[in-house]
């Protein structure tokens, strides 16, 4: 008889998503990506924590904020987020590259597969792509962050004579 957690059948849980795609975290701990997940359907949940708030000393303090928790989850939605996006950056520069396409480096979508591509291995041999993913994961999510922002402020500045 198989177990519950073996049948389950949600896209992100079971046996399957446990065992099959790590992430590796900045301090080198290597963890699958439904926990990745996991930790941000936890974080995200439907009501904000900053929202809640608790009678507290019997009633002298009339309420309590829930700010800091909801700081830190999140803190914790966002580390979480951040591995995803960067798997899903390494998975569209492998399929850009199998299919030998390369955006038009004028736009800003180019720019970016232009500094992933310079970044990233470009082995297309079944590998583990944990080290990809903690290069897109740092220094590529931040070097495209920079990427935006110039072309944000270039953007803004052309119109203005």
């Amino acid at each position: 008889m198989m177990s519950s957690h073996m049948m389950d059948s949600s896209p992100c849980g079971g046996w399957a998503a446990d065992h099959a795609v790590s992430i590796v975290e900045p301090d080198g701990e290597a963890l699958p990506v439904a926990d990745v997940v996991r930790t941000a359907r936890g974080a995200a949940r439907p009501v904000p924590a900053s929202l809640g708030h608790a009678v507290l000393s019997g009633g002298v303090e009339e309420q309590a904020s829930f700010a800091s928790p909801a700081v830190r989850r999140t803190l914790r939605v966002c580390g979480a987020y951040r591995q995803v996006v960067a798997c899903e950056l390494v998975s569209a520069v492998r399929a850009l590259r199998l299919r030998d396409l390369r955006p038009d480096p004028g736009l800003p979508i180019g720019r970016a597969f232009g500094l992933a591509d310079s970044l990233l291995e470009g082995e297309f041999a079944d590998r583990p792509l944990a080290d990809d993913v903690k290069v897109a994961a740092g220094e590529l999510l931040d070097r495209c962050t920079d990427l935006w922002n110039t072309d944000l402020t270039s953007t803004s500045t052309r119109g203005t004579a």
